[in-house]
């Protein structure tokens, strides 16, 4: 019990050197005349947090636990906490208060920072910074690979994406083209990429990415579907006119793209002049020819398989049409005889085959005594001086057309002395009365009179053709005729000779030259009329007739 100074009216209790054992109660009574108080107080004997050793900066390995000591004395007991000097969230740890708080499964290169205990009690609070430092990282690798990787449908694949590197260990995901992989596909163990059976919408860019704390490594691969090739579908028959250029298109697809070949049979075609090969696979035949129509193979190959296709190419032909082999332009003459089969050959070439028509620059008889070969030549059963004339053959088809022309002459045993006297003399000769002869290239009647009183004037008809006009002398009968054509002044008797007033005298033709009749008219005008007819059969002297 303290004493106090008289008169006084408080008191103060002085402990010195205070030990544990001076905690307790105390009670402090006070004694007046009036009576006694007192008033209780309670000592707690304690001490602020301290650290009896200092903190140490801690280092670690990736992936090894980390414990980080704390050790701090206080009475009451300090409370411990960590923070981070970064003022990051400390997750995850565990520990015994004002101990050591420790890190589980391991450190990460994301531990590494500055952390900093704090000690606090009713006597105060303390802070100590602890390093810790993670070691033994690396950032990811993967091993290299094929960046490419083909396969045919149906088929079994595997990406690979083998880890070389990375402290700590990454993590790894596949995308394809950008989005992470789903459905069908499978990780394996060794990280690959696995696929049962392949297709063409498998086909793409595929990325393994592998990521750990100190970074992140990407690898690219391409997967290709093989495609076996397949041709667009296309004429199998291509028609072209002769001259033209052909385009035989052979659109190919397939992966990798296909290689296109052409051959015509069994032949290969290489790049020349009569055939251009486009890149695209079409195939161009300039100026085409009926040799170039056959049948054409269009094949597309890669790596998957080949495909072909068949083309058959037609050359339309503009028709020609030829005679013994050879091509005519002008009019061929052709000489028939009265009443003996003649046909007028049109020989026609060309594709496809053409179709024949014959024609005629004059009325066409009726009935008809012609007839259309199946060859296309023309077929008269037997001609008639009023078939003589130009018939043309033509012959068209889808190039083109053609067209001979045949000048023809039907001749029998009459002389040409109708024509003459008809242009010469002005006769009126009833149709049909007699056979004109048919020259091969008949030239023009020239006709010269000199008319002198009492002397002879000329009527000359000069002939050539073809066959020439032979040696022949007139029959009894084509000097009965001839008489009968004459007018009354002209006509004289028969089987007579000389060169009076009243006579006509008959001659044979000099070779190639004709025959001359001459006649005494009156006003002793003399007419010579020379003439020319085909050959005939011969004639005996005993006939009558003189061959000059």
């Amino acid at each position: 019990v303290a004493a106090f100074p008289p008169g006084t009216q408080r008191a103060v209790l002085r402990l010195q050197a205070v030990q544990e054992e001076d905690a307790g109660q105390y009670v402090c009574e006070a004694l007046g005349e009036a009576g006694v108080t007192f008033d209780v107080t309670v000592l707690d004997v304690g001490s602020a947090p301290h650290f009896p050793e200092p903190l140490g900066d801690v280092e670690v390995e990736v992936g090894d636990s980390v414990s980080l000591l704390c050790r701090v004395q206080g009475s009451p007991r300090p409370r411990v906490t960590w923070s981070r000097q970064d003022g990051k969230p400390v997750v995850g740890w565990h520990g015994m208060p004002g101990v050591s708080p420790c890190r589980a499964p391991g450190a990460s290169l994301d531990d590494q920072a500055v952390y900093i205990c704090e000690a606090k009690n009713e006597f105060g609070k303390i802070q100590a910074e602890v390093k810790l430092a993670v070691t033994g990282q690396a950032a990811p690798e993967i091993a290299l690979a094929s960046p490419v990787v083909r396969a045919l449908p149906g088929q079994p694949v595997s990406l690979p994406c083998v880890i070389l590197a990375g402290r700590p260990f990454p993590a790894r995901r596949w995308l394809k083209d950008g989005q992470p992989v789903s459905g069908h596909y499978s990780v394996q163990a060794d990280g690959s990429l696995h696929m049962d059976q392949v297709s063409q919408g498998d086909a793409g860019r595929y990325t393994c990415e592998v990521i750990n704390a100190l970074g992140s490594h990407r690898q690219d691969v391409s997967l290709v579907i093989h495609v076996p090739p397949s041709i667009e579908l296309g004429p199998v028959l291509v028609t072209a006119t002769e001259g033209a250029d052909v385009t035989l298109q052979c659109n190919a697809t397939g992966v990798p793209p296909p290689t296109v070949t052409w051959a015509k049979g069994t032949e290969p075609i290489s790049p020349s002049p009569r055939y251009h090969l486009d890149p695209d696979g079409t195939l161009l035949i300039p100026s085409s020819s009926p040799g170039d129509a056959g049948t054409y193979f269009c094949t597309a190959t890669n790596a998957a398989g080949f495909s072909s296709r068949e083309v058959q190419l037609s050359i339309s032909t503009k028709p020609r049409i030829s005679v013994n082999g050879s091509q005519a332009s002008e009019p061929i003459t052709v000489l028939a005889v009265l009443g003996q089969e003649t046909t007028l050959p049109c020989e026609v070439h060309g594709f496809p085959p053409p179709l024949v028509v014959w024609t005629q620059d004059f009325p066409v008889p009726s009935p008809p005594s012609y007839s259309v070969l199946p060859s296309g030549s023309l077929r008269l059963a037997k001609p008639q001086v009023t078939d003589t004339g130009l018939y043309t053959c033509t012959a068209t088809n889808a190039a083109g057309n053609a067209s001979l022309s045949y000048s023809l002459h039907v001749q029998g045993s009459c002389l040409l002395f109708k024509m003459l006297l008809l242009r010469a003399l002005g006769l009126n000769v009833p149709p049909g009365s007699c056979t004109l002869q048919a020259l091969a290239a008949p030239t023009s009647l020239v006709v010269d009179l000199v008319i002198l009183e009492n002397d002879t004037a000329s009527l000359q008809c000069l002939a050539s053709g073809l066959p020439a006009p032979g040696e022949s002398v007139l029959s009894p009968s084509d000097l009965q005729l001839l008489t009968a054509w004459l007018p009354a002044s002209l006509q004289t008797s028969p089987g007579t000779r000389g060169t009076s007033s009243s006579q006509l005298d008959q001659a044979g033709p000099s070779p190639g030259m004709g025959s001359t009749w001459r006649s005494s008219v009156p006003s002793s005008l003399m007419l010579a009329a020379t003439a020319v007819w085909p050959p005939t059969w011969p004639v005996s002297p005993s006939s009558g007739t003189t061959c000059r």
